[in-house]
């Protein structure tokens, strides 16, 4: 899923850039936020040891880190693949700091 949605990202990506630059509409960037929790609330957290709140917590910083990835690589030039975002997002979202040591 990830890579398809930065393919889509990189194909449309001057709307997308205006669409969370800082002078965009806030809801439009909430509404983004709100619909990928839920996804990952019902996707990977549906087993999970963590009470609710934790994992609100958790959630937040995995998507709000996510947007901002996003929002440098567009600001960057999309200077990566898709496929090699994807791959860095994926691989620190699954293995977090630990893996760069």
């Amino acid at each position: 899923m990830t890579v398809k949605t930065l393919e889509h990202i990189a194909e449309n990506r001057d709307i997308c850039q205006t669409l969370l630059s800082e002078n965009s509409d806030i809801h439009f960037q909430k509404k983004g936020m709100t619909i990928t929790q839920q996804f990952i609330f019902k996707n990977w957290f549906s087993d999970s040891n963590y009470d609710r709140e934790t994992l609100e917590y958790i959630n937040l910083f995995v998507v709000s880190g996510m947007i901002h990835v996003i929002k440098h690589w567009l600001e960057k030039g999309l200077n990566k693949a898709p496929e090699e975002m994807a791959q860095i997002i994926n691989q620190f979202i699954n293995k977090g700091l630990s893996e760069m040591r």
